[in-house]
């Protein structure tokens, strides 16, 4: 049996209000010994009928008990003869009066709770989606500050990109710092390039082939990259969205020289 359609029935919640019988009770209690995620779900059923019955409860009008108890009660009065004076425990009035109240309680009470379940699962279900968000936001805003505290570090220099002839209007700068070897891009302005393209980091070495580095796009203002010991000069290219190993020279944007 899937366990999640058998969720999704509707018997659990029939379960937890007493609606099933014996044998549908038993076969229940036996899914619930055996799986796990049924358990949970009886117990979320039943959390959710007492959270709505604190926040939804239905307060009967006034007149509401009068009436019903008028339409039950006899069209005119019992025989009493011969019969013992009744001290009205018995009074079939006051159990009327009783099973009346209580069979409201349950019509006004249970019945609207059960059908607010999907609404509560709703509104739960998009809190849960604010909580992410704002989950994501304190983890955003911390690595915006642990970012802030590395660009702030006593031993940081800033380098700023000498751009070739066709990139002159690029300004990009590169946040240096051997102590810590880190380090950060910063993208005041750069080139427009296609979906199919991304920018790619090269370390340059005297008597060495460019060494291929990071991958970025230009969509964060700072973008942290690799750090490569004994460099004393960077390169950015445009390359195809994966990198390459080889930069593109037609596609040079500029070098970084950090010395």
């Amino acid at each position: 049996m899937d366990i999640k359609e058998y969720i999704a029935s509707g018997i659990l919640e029939l379960y937890v209000l007493g609606q099933l019988s014996p044998e549908e009770m038993s076969a229940v209690e036996a899914m619930q010994a055996e799986h796990t995620a049924v358990a949970q779900e009886i117990y979320e059923i039943s959390k959710t009928l007492e959270q709505y019955g604190q926040l939804s409860s239905v307060t009967p009008s006034p007149g509401l008990e009068d009436k019903i108890l008028s339409q039950l009660s006899p069209k005119s009065p019992p025989d009493t003869r011969g019969k013992p004076k009744d001290d009205g425990t018995n009074n079939p009035t006051n159990l009327g009066r009783t099973f009346t109240l209580l069979i409201t309680g349950l019509a006004l009470g249970l019945i609207p709770l059960f059908f607010s379940k999907k609404q509560f699962n709703d509104e739960l279900s998009e809190l849960k989606t604010e909580l992410a968000k704002c989950e994501k936001i304190t983890k955003d805003n911390a690595q915006e500050i642990a970012l802030i505290q590395k660009l702030n570090s006593p031993n940081n220099k800033i380098f700023k990109l000498a751009p070739t002839a066709g990139f002159a209007g690029v300004d990009l700068y590169l946040h240096n710092n051997p102590s810590l070897k880190q380090n950060i891009i910063q993208i005041i302005k750069s080139p427009t390039i296609r979906s199919d393209q991304a920018f790619q980091l090269w370390a340059l070495k005297d008597g060495q082939a460019p060494q291929p580095m990071d991958v970025f796009a230009s969509s964060s203002d700072f973008v942290e990259v690799g750090f490569v010991d004994d460099t004393k000069t960077y390169a950015i290219t445009i390359e195809p969205a994966g990198g390459s190993q080889t930069p593109t020279m037609t596609n040079l944007i500029g070098t970084i020289g950090v010395e």
